[in-house]
């Protein structure tokens, strides 16, 4: 009996997080500040912020950012010439789940076809929580398909896909910050997406915020689908 394991990385084609409008937005214009604060710092110049959506955005001369109080070169990740922050707490605006002000993050992966004589036998998606104090959540995150079309750099919340009723895993026990994490996935459900590209988004009912690494983040951090094949 033979067996393959392939893993996906999510960023061939794209991740993006999109927030429904706060209930109490930052009242404009917004006030920045060149105090040292506990937020992330880039490795080169800024020459530009703007907010919107309760996101800060970033551009300048840099090519990666790295948490507060990490020295130059440590823990750095990757961000040519452009980020963007969450505007309450600082952090990465990378993937997040949350029911309560809803945040929704979208994952696109090219799956490939199975392995000649072979059929898939199990899924996971593995990710790693983001270095934000508050990127671990005690609440449960479904994994559900996306069946609307989105790009990385227009979506929304208000052009956010259509969401599939089917739910492919559930997320639990995410409640450390700068931790690995899989969550089993219905192999079944997605065995008649091989050989295509496949979205799926992470939601959440709850009020504590997942936070998890964008395909953007170094290499270990990315969100992977970790396919096993097997003989028919």
């Amino acid at each position: 009996m033979s067996a393959s394991v392939l893993a996906v990385a999510a960023g061939a084609l794209g991740a993006a997080s999109v927030t429904a409008p706060p209930a109490a937005a930052l009242t404009p214009p917004v006030g920045f500040t060149a105090d040292a604060l506990s937020t992330c710092q880039t490795n080169g110049i800024v020459r530009a912020l703007a907010e919107a959506d309760g996101v800060v955005y970033a551009g300048g001369t840099l090519t990666g950012i790295r948490p507060a109080g990490s020295p130059a070169g440590s823990n750095t990740t990757s961000a040519v010439n452009f980020a963007a922050f969450d505007a309450a707490t600082g952090a990465p605006a990378g993937l997040a789940s949350r029911g309560t002000t809803a945040h929704l993050g979208s994952l696109r992966f090219t799956l490939p076809p199975a392995p000649a004589g072979q059929v898939l036998r199990s899924a996971r998606l593995t990710f790693r929580t983001s270095s934000d104090s508050t990127a671990g959540s005690a609440d449960s995150h479904s994994i559900v398909p996306v069946t609307g079309t989105w790009t990385e750099s227009a979506v929304t919340h208000n052009t956010r896909p259509a969401l599939s009723t089917s739910v492919l895993g559930t997320i639990t026990g995410a409640a450390s910050v700068s931790t690995g994490y899989s969550a089993e996935l219905n192999a079944s459900a997605l065995d008649g997406a091989l050989g295509s590209i496949f979205s799926l988004a992470l939601t959440s009912s709850g009020t504590d915020s997942l936070r998890i690494w964008p395909s953007e983040a170094t290499a270990a951090c990315r969100p992977q689908l970790v396919l096993t094949f097997g003989d028919e």
